[in-house]
C-alpha cells in the first residue's frame, strides 16, 4: 500500500471511502482544536498543517509531540467516549477532516467491513502509541540510574499500578 496513505492497510478506494464521510473544518494559526479534559468523542484526521499535542497541568505547555498530514487524534474519545486526554493546538493554518460516531454509524451501514477495518485500524494506533510510551518510561525508570533510583521508581511504578487497578475497579462498580 502507499504509504503517503492515511490508513496504509486498507485499499485507497476504502480509504476514500472513510475520508469521503468525514467533515473538512479550515483552522487557524493557534486554534484550540481539543481541549484536555473536555468532552469529545470525533476524531480527526490531519489533511494540511502542524498541530502540537501539549499537556499544560503544570502551568505550562509540555509538547508531547507534533502531528502532521495523514496523522490522526482524538481516537481515544472516539473509541471510549471518556474526556480528552489532551490539548490539541494548529502551529499553523490547516484542514482537518473530523469523523463523528454519526459518520461512522453511516459508515457502518454503507459497509459494515470497512467499519470493522477502521476500528482494527484505530485500535493498532492506539496499542502502538501505548507501547511506545511504555518504552519511553522504562527508559526513564531504568536508564542511567542509580540503584536506589530504581529502587523508588519500581516503588512507584507498583503504587501507580495499584492505583489504576483502584480506578478500573471503581469505574466497572459504577457502570454496573
Amino acid at each position: 500500500m502507499d504509504s503517503g496513505q492515511v490508513f496504509p492497510t486498507i485499499s485507497r478506494a476504502e480509504e476514500t471511502s472513510i475520508l469521503n464521510i468525514c467533515t473538512a473544518i479550515n483552522v487557524i494559526d493557534a486554534q484550540v482544536i481539543v481541549e484536555r479534559g473536555d468532552p469529545g468523542s470525533d476524531m480527526f484526521i490531519i489533511k494540511k498543517g502542524t498541530f502540537k499535542v501539549i499537556d499544560e497541568r503544570n502551568g505550562e505547555d509540555f509538547i508531547l509531540t507534533v502531528l502532521k498530514k495523514n496523522d490522526i487524534f482524538g481516537e481515544m474519545s472516539f473509541i471510549d467516549d471518556m474526556p480528552r486526554s489532551a490539548t490539541v493546538v494548529a502551529m499553523e493554518p490547516g484542514i482537518l477532516l473530523r469523523l463523528g460516531k454519526e459518520e461512522f454509524a453511516r459508515l457502518q451501514d454503507i459497509n459494515q467491513k470497512l467499519g470493522t477495518d477502521l476500528v482494527l485500524i484505530l485500535a493498532r494506533l492506539v496499542v502502538e502509541r501505548l507501547r511506545r510510551t511504555d518504552e519511553s518510561l522504562l527508559f526513564l525508570a531504568f536508564g542511567d540510574k542509580t540503584d536506589s533510583d530504581k529502587d523508588e521508581i519500581r516503588k512507584l511504578i507498583r503504587e501507580m499500578r495499584v492505583s489504576v487497578h483502584l480506578e478500573l475497579s471503581k469505574e466497572g462498580l459504577h457502570r454496573s
